[in-house]
């Protein structure tokens, strides 16, 4: 059975003291949805490298170009590990690991080294399916190209 999504965007209008909800319209193919708040514009950059690139409209591109303005660190009030939940054209939303800086997270929270790497799937900055142990890509798994420079270089 194929999922069909929606998505909702709230905005508090501090003058009115209200919320207000709008509908966003998604396209079927991957990419990054909205872009909001103080890092849009940084995103927006890495986002433009990797239209002219065979990754352009795929989820590693999206995921690509969002990891690299983390790791650029272009805004100060931006940082930290990413925190992403995968949507699958089949199936609910699944919440998946993520190595940021040679450590494991979930959820944005550093993974710990007692927990059960193996109930999650793991990715790398450049969406990379990877080992949740010691985050090398797994045999058989797709290695991807960098598709924004910040990325090219370690290569």
């Amino acid at each position: 059975m194929d999922s069909t999504f929606h998505l909702w965007k709230s905005t508090y209008i501090v003058k009115e003291k209200t919320w207000k909800d709008s509908k966003i319209i998604l396209d079927r193919k991957s990419y990054l949805v909205t872009l909001d708040g103080s890092g849009q514009q940084n995103i927006e950059e890495f986002q433009k490298q990797t239209q002219n690139t065979a990754e352009r409209s795929t989820s590693r591109a999206a995921i690509q170009a969002f990891c690299g303005s983390l790791e650029h660190g272009g805004d100060s009030f931006s940082g930290g590990a990413p925190q992403l939940v995968g949507l699958w054209r089949i199936g609910k939303a699944r919440q998946f690991g993520f190595w940021w800086n040679n450590k494991r997270y979930i959820n944005g929270i550093e993974f710990p080294d007692s927990a059960d790497h193996t109930k999650v799937s793991w990715f790398n900055k450049l969406f990379e399916r990877c080992n949740g142990l010691d985050g090398n890509i797994l045999p058989g798994a797709q290695p991807h190209q960098p598709a924004v420079s910040i990325f090219q270089t370690e290569s």
